[in-house]
């Protein structure tokens, strides 16, 4: 029996859709709690302050927390989820050049058809400060990117809220759809401090990584690798062209 298979069959026994409507509701309770509290305390210290960057990465180490402890109240592991050697090098390495090339495609689209058509601007990062001149904190952001983003947010959304919307819709082709689709509008959801673009533009891609872990059998390698490759990129402009520059090239 695989590991997911375990998994759904520990998760069927110890609370089925009422456990997992359980799990999500505790859950979505602690991601709330954080971006509240985030927001509160961009309200009272400055965007460079220490202890403002160490927020994002100190709320994905409690979600981390709270969705371990209810793993193991359900008698999974991440394992189960995902968390494990891929069966091939050679598909994770096609499924990243694959899933990044469309990251591309959904990026387009919304620069050049979407956001023009609700005219919308860019995506706002300036929540994470300017990165042009500043290589620390630029390579303070990169860290962030690859722990708390690619892994952190893998293991919650791809794994965790994916695993829980997929019991809650039932099972089946329409189980894994309404997890496709939720985990992703979560997703999004939790990067609404980049505004309105930036959450139709995380939706897209969260589709993506949905996409990945679905086509990588589970596997949630892949779409850790990916995601680091996105924020890193994506990082890596803001710091050469500049936060502001980029901003303003896109009003």
């Amino acid at each position: 029996m695989s590991d997911l298979a375990v998994g759904e069959a520990r998760g069927g026994r110890l609370g089925g859709r009422l456990g997992a409507a359980l799990d999500l509701a505790l859950w979505a309770l602690a991601l709330l709690a954080g971006l509240v509290a985030i927001r509160a305390l961009a309200g009272v210290v400055t965007q460079t302050g220490l202890l403002l960057q160490l927020a994002a990465p100190f709320h994905m180490l409690v979600l981390f927390a709270v969705s371990s402890v209810l793993l193991r109240r359900r008698g999974e592991r991440w394992r189960d989820l995902g968390v494990a050697r891929p069966a091939s090098w050679r598909r994770v390495a096609w499924l990243v050049a694959a899933g990044y090339v469309a990251g591309i495609a959904v990026n387009g689209l919304c620069t050049y058809l979407i956001f023009r058509l609700l005219h919308l601007p860019r995506p706002d990062f300036t929540a994470i400060g300017e990165l042009k001149g500043h290589p620390g904190t630029y390579l303070y952001w990169l860290l962030v990117a690859w722990s708390s983003a690619a892994l952190g947010e893998e293991l919650q959304f791809r794994g965790f809220v994916w695993s829980r919307l997929e019991r809650l819709g039932g099972g089946g082709r329409a189980g894994m759809v309404f997890a496709l689709v939720g985990q992703a509008l979560l997703f999004s959801l939790g990067h609404i401090y980049q505004g309105v673009s930036g959450v139709i533009v995380t939706g897209g891609l969260g589709l993506v990584l949905g996409w990945v872990y679905l086509a990588g059998r589970r596997n949630l390698i892949a779409c850790m690798i990916l995601h680091g490759l996105i924020d890193g990129i994506s990082l890596t402009a803001l710091f050469v062209f500049g936060t502001k520059a980029l901003q303003a090239a896109g009003t």
